[in-house]
């Protein structure tokens, strides 16, 4: 019910909201022009509107794509062969039962030919494995079976499912703003731009005004039916999401940690083992602490250096503080923990394309997506480092999961072939080539289109994300068409 507030993938089009005499226009243009340089326009957005299942968050340790031995093997179209040119190492993670085996592979990439394409150094030359253009399969025939230790399950983001919203002493998350709840009176609801007083505004950018989460699932009041419920499908590996403006309410942990909400978690995870389900921690899916979100004063993930336009990160200690402390307090039990779900999506599509804040000063897609991806990486880097310091006796693993959906070329033209590579590149690559590649740093490539309002990394930086993972955790939902457009 209230979970489809944020469950819905509804809400791609762009935020009509008031805007500073002259900037409209401006940002409309460098929106698209954003938005045509990985393959994609205003209308495919508007067209597909994408749907997370309801209980979105993916077991990240279930992997699909690394673990499934078996080979769908089409009726048509048989598979070609072509010569390919060796990309760098990219890192694969297979799940057995909880162990995690982390291995590096050499993937094939396309030859690269003379023709010019945007952001690449010449143009694919030929249209990706394993189908030709047009010769794609029209049924599959499924074989094979799943690896010994494959792990079914189950996950849910707080937002969608706790419910709850005012109770316990639970602070206000830029969630219920955005969805037009009542926060009159929650602790770090007197932000900038919050309601003032009830009833309070919808951002008009919500999939399906009037959803919010303030009864969702209702999970919190509902422990002992969930986890009979999950016991009774035989469930037994469950991810949920730890909502960080119930545990410190303004998202700083000097403003004061509320204590029923650690009673509560450490309730619901013992629960959860004591029915023989294993219990999996997102420290973050997308209910940013209201209080940390008040511009100018406090942007969130948006912080920047006024003075360089770069990201300052102000955000990540107190990130850090929070994670420091579920750690600390659930780490005896907790043993697999992602960072964050899906950056792009609470990044990108954050900044004026359907998911909160969506909120002047920060939705001119060519600068803001950019800054708060920067904040989040550096903000998992250093989280990161501190698990596996300080708390290294717990034996746990920690990574982050990154969602992309994949993009096929419309055409054999090798702009078309990379139009989709950059599509993949742009939003898969963005989040995971700083962590799984060699270099710590964003794809050439973005580099390249983007140039100076992409942010740069410290060698420091780059050093600390390099490998920060201990799994590839990725979220897929479906897969469209890319082409070049010259405009």
């Amino acid at each position: 019910a209230g979970a489809a507030a944020m469950a819905s993938r509804t809400g791609f089009e762009p935020v009509n909201q008031p805007q500073q005499e002259g900037t409209a226009d401006n940002n409309a243009a460098d929106n698209n022009a954003v938005l045509q340089s990985i393959g994609l326009d205003m209308n495919t957005l508007k067209k597909y509107k994408w749907y997370i299942l309801g209980g979105v968050g993916v077991l990240t340790v279930v992997i699909l794509a690394t673990c499934i031995s078996s080979a769908v093997k089409p009726k048509a179209a048989p598979p070609r062969e072509r010569e390919t040119t060796a990309k760098p190492t990219t890192v694969s993670t297979t799940s057995m039962g909880s162990t995690f085996t982390t291995t590096i592979t050499t993937v094939p990439g396309p030859q690269i030919g003379d023709e010019e394409c945007l952001g690449h150094k010449g143009c694919p030359d030929q249209y990706p494995l394993p189908y030709d253009s047009g010769e794609w399969p029209s049924e599959y025939t499924w074989t094979g079976d799943l690896p010994e230790g494959f792990i079914w399950g189950l996950g849910t983001a707080s937002y969608q499912v706790e419910g709850a919203y005012n109770e316990d002493g639970r602070g206000a998350s830029i969630w219920d703003t955005f969805s037009g709840a009542d926060t009159v009176g929650m602790k770090g609801a007197d932000c900038s731009y919050c309601c003032k007083q009830a009833p309070c505004p919808v951002n008009p950018a919500m999939g399906i005004q009037g959803a919010t989460g303030n009864i969702a699932c209702d999970g919190y009041h509902m422990v002992d039916t969930d986890i009979t419920l999950m016991k009774s499908m035989g469930l037994k590996h469950y991810r949920f999401s730890i909502a960080w403006p119930r545990v410190v309410p303004t998202g700083k942990i000097a403003d004061g940690v509320n204590q029923n909400a650690l009673k509560w978690y450490d309730n619901f995870i013992n629960a959860l083992i004591d029915a023989g389900i294993k219990p999996y921690v997102t420290l973050y899916h997308w209910d940013l602490p209201q209080a940390l979100l008040s511009p100018p004063e406090e942007e969130g993930w948006y912080s920047t250096d006024k003075a360089t336009g770069q990201p300052d990160g102000k955000v990540v200690q107190h990130f850090v503080d929070y994670a420091d402390l579920c750690f600390k307090t659930f780490g005896d039990r907790v043993k697999t923990w992602v960072t964050f779900n899906e950056a792009w999506t609470f990044t990108f599509l954050a900044s004026g394309f359907g998911k909160a804040p969506g909120v002047e000063p920060y939705m001119n897609m060519t600068i803001h997506p950019w800054i708060a991806g920067h904040n989040v990486l550096l903000a998992h880097a250093e989280v990161v480092d501190l698990y596996r310091t300080k708390y290294s006796d717990q034996n746990g693993e920690i990574g982050i999961t990154n969602n992309c959906d994949w993009r096929e070329p419309k055409t054999d033209d090798p702009k078309d072939v990379a139009a989709a590579e950059r599509a993949v590149l742009f939003q898969l690559g963005w989040f995971s080539d700083p962590i799984f590649g060699s270099e710590g740093d964003y794809p050439p490539e973005m580099k390249h289109v983007y140039g100076e309002y992409l942010p740069s990394f410290t060698a420091e930086q780059k050093e600390k994300l390099k490998g920060s993972s201990d799994f590839y955790g990725f979220n897929h939902y479906g897969t469209g068409w890319a082409a070049h457009s010259e405009e």
